[in-house]
């Protein structure tokens, strides 16, 4: 069960997500497939 739900626009999803959460956000707009990334759980880490 959701407990909230909002539309976001794009700079409302970098204010109020996580940006390893907000960046899959992002990742489901691109047409060129799923994208690997690491990170610590909240943060994305450097490539």
């Amino acid at each position: 069960m959701t407990a909230a739900f909002a539309w976001l626009e794009p700079d409302e999803i970098k204010q109020r997500m996580n940006e390893d959460f907000a960046v899959r956000v992002f990742d489901a707009y691109e047409v060129n497939g799923p994208k690997v990334r690491s990170h610590d759980g909240v943060n994305l880490l450097s490539q």
